[in-house]
């Protein structure tokens, strides 16, 4: 578990996985709506230009599309006919100079 003290939040606790850049996640399942709502201190934290989104449909191929991202939401466009049941994961990389590991 590391603590991130950064300019706009302090002590936020955050479990990492090793990779070769300082990066956040959040994960979850997307059901009948096609909003995925980033964590509220997310807006100060991450760079938004690195967003990468992950969809992975539940029950039936859905062609699910990343929209836009905009007011720390995603977007998603679905098939027409089809309501959107998926898992996501969404990956942000941290803004520099912006944390204290």
């Amino acid at each position: 578990m590391k603590i991130i003290n950064s300019k706009t939040q302090e002590g936020l606790e955050y479990a990492g996985l090793l990779g070769l850049e300082s990066a956040v996640f959040c994960k979850g399942h997307l059901k009948g709506n096609n909003e995925i709502e980033l964590p509220d201190h997310w807006k100060k934290l991450i760079d938004e230009q690195s967003i990468t989104v992950h969809l992975t449909p539940v029950g039936s191929p859905q062609q699910l599309v990343v929209r836009g991202i905009q007011n720390n939401k995603i977007v998603l466009r679905e098939n027409p006919g089809l309501p959107i049941d998926c898992y996501y994961l969404v990956i942000a990389t941290l803004q520099e100079g912006i944390y204290d590991v």
